[in-house]
């Protein structure tokens, strides 16, 4: 009935209003105001990654895998089923994956806890995670360890790398070629998409986030929209996020929820993140001490911008590691009212050097990423189908005009042309949410015009006329080898031609025809049939020739050239002086004085040899033929 509704061009917008499991039965999902910011923790309503939007449209995919390069995800953890059979530990440079410490399990739990119907919910829960794991200590290989940890991801099919460490005492070759071969071949060739935490002195954006402008560097934000600092409304005092120059994009990172090591392991109970950084909004963690809701920093900001990114590659996976930078930074959300304006070098909007392009926003990204499928090229025959692929929302197909729908689904439409000239068109697929896409597409075989025709002389290899064809092209008789050249753009090959009785042809190249034209006579116009292969198949383009009023190549002689008798004698001669010509002209001769006086005329026809003027009478002078 909302298609119904919709299709009728009354309504701008129609859509069921469906009951379905709520993600909200995750129990700590309510307290996760990253995801869906409804005023927790004296928080702005609205200021958050519009999670459940883009969950309409996927909850990602198992095929795109984060890797997360920390202490290690405890691989056995109840709200962590979409974990990788691939693991490494860069301190024993072996796999599987340790658990180091508490920080991997909680950065692990913000991307992609299961939506399982226990604990949290992660941003991308039905992608993969791969464990990594390292001390995160200034050991003396640790600039190894990592640049290994991350060689591992790109090497083993990480899509994403997400990294919530920071320290200027890790700068080097070691972790800097390591960044650059994930980023440019990684996905073989595309380029993963590199994830770093800005850091937490509330100064300037720390290495690695700052050395790579291909990394999205992330900062933190609080519950109000702000930039976290140590007065944001958070009330923790003792942190503030990194920002300036390289800051590309913020996202929540103070009072997260997410998963943490099971029992008495984590940081709950042994580690009060909250109020060890000055905090007092919330005095107690959660019973269930597999969780915590505590997590703060740019360590939590991180592996959300991460999460996002694994959604945008669930709908569009071809995409570049660029273009999903790209469609991040776009689509981020102005908030906290900074003072966002253009920036040399920020070519993806207005940007602001506390909050970067602002912050992110998945229901945006993900729907800029989305693309329909299908041929360039829409043909009477086979009928031709476009398509999204891993879209999970609800949607109704529109054509252009000079299409039509033969059948849809939720994910694809079949349609046909309705005319068979070519033109231009279009297939649009509008979401229930009021978002829309459009792909452009040629509609059947593209026509060719006059002006996609050429006409050459074969011998001299120079146009004829101006080259471009027109009807009907001028052609002389005979002899001389035209050349017709069809646009390759349009044309994948010619196979034949018809052409007039008597004329002479053959192939000159796969897009061109040589013809020799014979036995013109004027006034007639000739027609050749050429027979191309297109797009869509064969189709005929027919050109028009006539024989030029001044393409013959002959010369009239007088004789005698004194005036000894009474008749004046006018010889039509050839190229060679003795060949006459055959074609059938009508001419025109006029004898004039030398005061431009018409003393004659004689009107005849090419086609004679000779013509005779009668001048008795004529006084010596120059006279003018």
């Amino acid at each position: 009935m909302a298609n119904y509704f919709f299709e009728t061009g009354k309504f701008s917008a129609s859509e069921p209003d469906l009951l379905a499991d709520d993600l909200t039965n995750n129990p700590n999902y309510p307290d996760q105001w990253g995801l869906n910011n409804t005023g927790q923790n004296n928080g702005t309503v609205g200021i958050d990654i519009n999670a459940p939007e883009a969950w309409n449209i996927t909850l990602g995919q198992q095929n795109v895998v984060v890797a997360v390069i920390d202490h290690g995800i405890e691989l056995n953890h109840p709200d962590l089923l979409n974990i990788s059979p691939l693991s490494f530990d860069t301190e024993s440079n072996s796999s599987p994956s340790l658990v180091l410490g508490n920080h991997g399990t909680a950065c692990a739990g913000i991307i992609g806890a299961s939506d399982n119907l226990i604990g949290s919910i992660g941003v991308a829960p039905n992608c993969t995670l791969m464990s990594i794991s390292n001390e995160l200590l200034l050991n003396i290989n640790v600039r190894q360890e990592l640049a290994n940890g991350i060689n591992f991801a790109w090497q083993n099919g990480a899509s994403i790398i997400s990294n919530s460490w920071s320290h200027v005492g890790l700068q080097g070759a070691f972790i800097d070629d390591a960044i650059t071969a994930a980023l440019t071949q990684g996905r073989n060739g595309l380029g993963c998409i590199v994830v770093f935490s800005s850091g937490n002195n509330n100064g300037n954006v720390g290495y690695p986030a700052n050395s790579n402008p291909d990394i999205l560097a992330v900062g933190a934000m609080s519950q109000c929209g702000e930039r976290k600092s140590p007065t944001s409304c958070d009330t923790e005092d003792e942190w503030g996020s990194n920002f300036g120059t390289e800051l590309d994009i913020v996202a929540p990172g103070v009072l997260i929820p997410t998963t943490d090591r099971q029992g008495n392991n984590g940081y709950n109970p042994n580690e009060p993140l909250h109020t060890n950084a000055g905090g007092n909004l919330v005095a107690t963690d959660y019973i269930d001490r597999d969780y915590t809701r505590w997590f703060n920093g740019t360590s939590s900001a991180c592996p959300h911008v991460a999460g996002v990114a694994a959604l945008v590659l669930s709908v569009n996976p071809s995409l570049t590691g660029l273009e999903v930078r790209n469609i991040i930074e776009r689509t981020a959300q102005k908030v906290g009212g900074y003072n966002y304006s253009t920036t040399g070098g920020r070519p993806n909007g207005t940007w602001d050097d506390e909050m970067g392009y602002g912050l992110v926003d998945a229901n945006a990204a993900v729907q800029m990423a989305i693309n329909i499928n299908g041929p360039d090229l829409v043909c009477s025959f086979p009928n031709s189908t476009f398509s999204m692929s891993n879209v999970d929302l609800s949607v109704t197909w529109q054509v252009s005009s000079n299409l039509q729908i033969l059948s849809s689904t939720t994910n694809s439409v079949t349609v046909k042309p309705k005319y068979s000239s070519g033109s231009t068109g279009w297939v649009r697929a509008n979401f229930s949410t009021g978002y829309s896409i459009t792909r452009n597409v040629q509609v059947n075989n593209p026509t060719l015009t006059n002006n996609d025709v050429f006409v050459r002389d074969s011998y001299y290899n120079n146009l004829s006329g101006s080259g471009t064809y027109s009807d009907p092209y001028l052609i002389c008789n005979g002899g001389e080898e035209h050349v017709i050249n069809m646009d390759s753009n349009n044309v994948n090959s010619i196979n034949y031609t018809t052409i007039p009785s008597g004329w002479t042809s053959y192939s000159y190249g796969v897009y061109e025809i040589a013809f020799t034209p014979n036995n013109m006579n004027y006034g007639n116009t000739y027609a050749i049939d050429v027979d191309y292969a297109g797009a869509c198949g064969n189709s005929v383009h027919t050109m028009y020739f006539k024989k030029d009023d001044y393409c013959f190549s002959g010369y009239f002689k007088v004789v005698p050239n004194s005036i000894t008798s009474t008749e004046l004698t006018i010889l039509k001669k050839g190229n060679n002086e003795t060949k006459a010509f055959n074609a059938n002209y009508e001419v025109e001769f006029l004898l004039f004085n030398d005061m431009g006086v018409q003393l004659k005329s004689k009107k005849g026809l090419t086609n004679k040899k000779n013509y005779s003027l009668n001048i008795p009478n004529l006084k010596n002078g120059i006279y003018y033929l």
